[in-house]
């Protein structure tokens, strides 16, 4: 595991990621006073991300609640902290597992949520204002 990075110092290796395939992203969103790490959209996919360094349980938590806001939801860890068993458990859900390490690698694909049960407009409004 080595020693502690936040789980903030993988916001560059995402910026990256979304500026080289052409996301509008904000970082620290709200979406009615709840919040969320990532919030992003290409197109009319909307997808929200938690970003964990150590409680992917939490991350996991806070994915699946993401889901009232988003197509897609993730948690993203730090590659080294990547095991079979959170694989399994992430899984087990809905929701999307990314690696960040020298890039950013989707481990694990999320199933897409319904778009009706969602205020994607609000959720569009929060990443285009970048409030």
């Amino acid at each position: 595991m080595g020693h502690y990075k936040p789980e903030k110092y993988q916001i560059g290796a995402l910026k990256q990621f979304f500026n080289k395939k052409g996301f509008e992203y904000i970082f620290e969103a709200n979406m009615y006073s709840i919040p969320i790490d990532v919030l992003c959209k290409k197109g009319d996919t909307v997808m929200a991300i938690e970003l964990k360094s150590r409680n992917s349980k939490r991350g996991i938590e806070q994915a699946l609640r993401n889901l009232y806001f988003a197509d897609y939801s993730f948690i993203s860890v730090w590659e080294d902290n990547i095991t079979s068993a959170l694989i399994e458990r992430v899984e087990n859900e809905p929701i999307g597992l990314i690696a960040i390490g020298h890039d950013v690698k989707f481990i694990s694909p999320p199933s897409k949520n319904d778009v009706e049960k969602y205020p994607r407009n609000k959720a569009e409004q929060v990443i285009t204002s970048g409030v």
